[in-house]
């Protein structure tokens, strides 16, 4: 799972190079001097970067459980989530700054910039949300696996088909044996 979040994060990646690419050539097409406007444009891509890599996170793991199957779903995979989402933090933080620098280093007033340098003020709420969308999935993909024991132990049954033919071809050869056993015992008898 680990393995195809780091993929999806290249790619998310090179999607927010592109963004921060543009917003500074459209800076420089328009021949403008680097402005504040310029800054909170690039934070405000840093931020939905930010949302979009919570959702990469989300899907991964759903999709990782759809496709697994687990009977137990271990109990740390919500702190892995969160531990992921700090990670892509501090690497969109460090990214987004060293691209920015030139811009932000320009400008007089760094003061004024501080809260559109950094995710510290979203990444809080980010990981809440996190927690809660990751909650309603797993009991989403509990759901779908059964509300009690038997529905649960019916649908893992019923997930395996080539153990449904067997147990059914089973269950046919012996009642077939059984008839036939039976119908030889009533023939001596007779």
């Amino acid at each position: 799972m680990q393995e195809i979040l780091r993929l999806r994060f290249l790619d998310r990646d090179k999607a927010f190079a592109e963004i921060l690419t543009s917003l500074k050539q459209d800076m420089n097409a328009r021949e403008i001097f680097p402005s504040t406007q310029t800054v909170k444009r690039g934070h405000d891509a840093l931020l939905h970067e930010l949302v979009e890599s919570r959702g990469t996170i989300l899907t991964t793991i759903s999709e990782y459980l759809t496709i697994t199957n687990p009977n137990k779903i271990e109990a740390t995979v919500t702190e892995n989530a969160v531990e992921w989402l700090r990670n892509k933090k501090e690497f969109l933080e460090s990214y987004y700054l060293e691209q920015m620098r030139a811009v932000v280093s320009s400008l007089q007033n760094r003061k004024m910039l501080d809260p559109y340098l950094s995710l510290s003020d979203a990444i809080e709420l980010n990981e809440y949300e996190l927690r809660v969308e990751l909650a309603q999935e797993i009991e989403k993909y509990i759901s779908s696996c059964g509300a009690t024991l038997y529905d649960r132990t019916k649908n893992q049954f019923l997930d395996r088909p080539l153990v449904v033919i067997v147990m059914i071809t089973i269950a046919a050869v012996t009642f077939v044996l059984t008839f036939l056993g039976l119908m030889s015992v009533f023939r001596n008898i007779s």
